[in-house]
């Protein structure tokens, strides 16, 4: 006798299970709570982009064309004073503080807006007085006359108070809470 097969069963999703121990669900509980500025920051990035994107259709296939050009460049301003830079900022002014050397921490502060206004300043001159030329050689003449007057806007009037808000925004990480508080983790 043979037997029919049962249907495939739907995958059900189900919920991971919660923590047993009270530390687990402590130290699951403050992760989550010093992770959500960042990932809410994250997700507004994310949604800036993608209503820069509708408005840039809106505007037809040459402006379209023309953004797609600019983005990688205006990405890579992104990631360079967040990631890059400001990673470094976090950890050289997270180490001063907890060493207990708030005058290094402030000279390094000093410093990481010296070089934001420098990178910004190498982006503006770059992307704003040259951009036929740099993104001609990306993605053609008629791509970069589409683009240009965008990367002049964009990286002229945005790359300075970028590079200064992401490397601010460093400083505020790296000078964050660092000490628990007492009896928290017996």
């Amino acid at each position: 006798m043979s037997r029919k097969p049962a249907p495939w069963p739907a995958p059900r999703w189900r919920p991971p299970p919660a923590p047993a121990h009270p530390l687990m669900r402590e130290l699951m509980r403050r992760i989550l709570v010093l992770a959500a500025p960042t990932s809410l920051i994250a997700f507004l990035q994310a949604g800036a982009q993608l209503i820069e994107t509708w408005l840039a259709a809106r505007q037809g296939t040459a402006a379209l064309a023309g953004w797609a050009v600019v983005l990688p460049f205006a990405l890579l301003l992104q990631q360079m004073s967040t990631g890059a830079m400001g990673g470094g900022v976090v950890a050289a002014i997270a180490r001063a503080l907890g060493a207990g050397k708030r005058e290094e921490a402030s000279s390094l502060v000093l410093h990481a807006l010296i070089i934001a206004v420098t990178a910004g300043l190498a982006f503006a001159v770059a992307m704003a007085g040259f951009p036929r030329g740099i993104l001609g050689a990306v993605a053609g003449q008629s791509a970069a006359d589409a683009a240009a007057t965008y990367a002049i806007w964009l990286f002229g009037a945005g790359a300075v108070p970028a590079w200064l808000a992401n490397t601010l925004a460093s400083v505020l990480r790296g000078g964050g809470a660092m000490r628990w508080r007492r009896g928290c983790c017996r």
